[in-house]
C-alpha cells in the first residue's frame, strides 16, 4: 500500500499527465478516506464531487 497526496476535486488528482499515468499503470485499487465537511456548501456542490467520482477514468482501466 502506498499514500499519495492529491486533490480529489482537481482533474487527474491534481497530478500531471505523466504522474497520473504512472500511478494509473500500476494501481490495481483506490482506497480513500477524503471528505468535504463544509456545512454551508450548497448540495450541487456535493453532486459535483459525486459525479467527478462516478465518471472518473479509474473504474475503466484494465486491471493491472
Amino acid at each position: 500500500m502506498t499514500t499519495v497526496r492529491a486533490d480529489l476535486e482537481r482533474e487527474r488528482l491534481g497530478l500531471g499527465a505523466a504522474a497520473y499515468d504512472a500511478l494509473a499503470a500500476r494501481t490495481g485499487a483506490v482506497i480513500h478516506g477524503a471528505a468535504s465537511v463544509s456545512f454551508t456548501a450548497p448540495l450541487d456542490y456535493f453532486a459535483k464531487l459525486f459525479r467527478s467520482c462516478v465518471d472518473s477514468d479509474w473504474g475503466k482501466r484494465e486491471p493491472a
